[in-house]
């Protein structure tokens, strides 16, 4: 019986303790500990966060940057050109911009380019390739602290909101720079895809502070005052399941840095061509489940969506 009380007592506990940082909810499910970090569950907004929500610092993004080989034919950005017309008049920004990939193909549109990120090493690739001054070293919090960034058409954020500590002050700074009727567009991983494909270091804090659904997502960008709000959800895709493999890849690699394990993912000489028939080979085997998924009924995909208006 005694030990009955301690454990609702205990809940209860962990319900005072902690506020979603979304919709301020106190009815918050712990699903487990993570090294020094909670990962909690919102029961209200469906957000999944950490606490304490503490980013993971310019060092530790930077060891984990990667570049995306074929930007045109990204499902983000593709989806984007699909539904956003961009040309010679607009202003476009794109926060966490790394090196330049999706700012390459704005720059095909003749768009004015901007973009900041906190990687120096990426953003000094993304000037080479681009040729574009207004690209630079820079916090998203700094943003509107001096005239240059400001009047934006269209700002983008890849997978950069379940990274910052306080996801509705990153919106609110977002919609000061930009432009009114200015358009918003982020992507975030989503909690509620199927499989449950998860890596321990990318899914997890101090890399990823939150894991979103498409309601708690709709919930963050009322609060911040967008609207016309459109969701869409990605389905689920081969390159999904072998984005995680390949992530799981550079954590051996990296636990394993010597040898021929090397060689092959440096990707030179007859190596090189070993790696890239395994990830054709995976490609193959991952779009034939996705299919089988499909045909079932199940799975979803790993990325949300959302474009909004000022």
């Amino acid at each position: 019986m005694a030990g009955l009380k301690r454990s609702i007592i205990k809940r209860q506990l962990a319900h005072i303790m902690y506020k979603c940082p979304l919709c301020g909810n106190t009815a918050i499910s712990k699903l487990e500990d993570r090294g020094k970090y909670r990962i909690l569950f919102c029961n209200q907004c469906n957000l999944r966060f950490s606490e304490p929500m503490k980013e993971g610092g310019k060092e530790f993004y930077h060891s984990r940057s990667y570049q995306v080989k074929s930007p045109e034919k990204d499902w983000r950005y593709k989806l984007l050109f699909s539904l956003v017309n961009i040309d010679k008049s607009q202003k476009v920004l794109d926060i966490g911009c790394g090196r330049g990939d999706f700012l390459s193909l704005v720059k095909e549109k003749g768009a004015k380019l901007f973009g900041i990120d906190i990687d120096k090493e990426a953003i000094i690739l993304a000037k080479n390739r681009l040729k574009v001054t207004e690209i630079k070293v820079l916090s998203w919090d700094n943003l509107g602290e001096d005239g240059m960034w400001k009047g934006f058409d269209l700002i983008t954020s890849f997978d950069i909101l379940e990274h910052v500590s306080s996801p509705i002050r990153f919106l609110n700074t977002v919609k000061t720079i930009l432009n009114p009727g200015g358009l918003i567009c982020i992507t975030v991983p989503r909690w509620d895809r199927d499989p449950k494909v998860f890596d321990s270091e990318v899914d997890y804090p101090p890399h990823h502070l939150t894991i979103w659904t498409s309601n708690a997502l709709k919930i963050a960008l009322k609060k911040s005052g967008f609207r016309d709000i459109k969701i869409i959800e990605k389905p689920l895709m081969g390159e999904d399941l072998l984005l995680h493999t390949v992530f799981a890849v550079k954590k051996i690699r990296r636990l394993k840095s010597k040898g021929s394990f090397k060689l092959i993912s440096a990707g030179s000489g007859n190596f090189g061509v070993i790696r890239a028939a395994v990830i054709f080979l995976l490609t193959i085997i991952f779009n034939v489940i996705v299919l089988f998924l499909r045909l079932i009924g199940v799975g979803r995909g790993h990325t949300i969506l959302a474009i909004a208006k000022k």
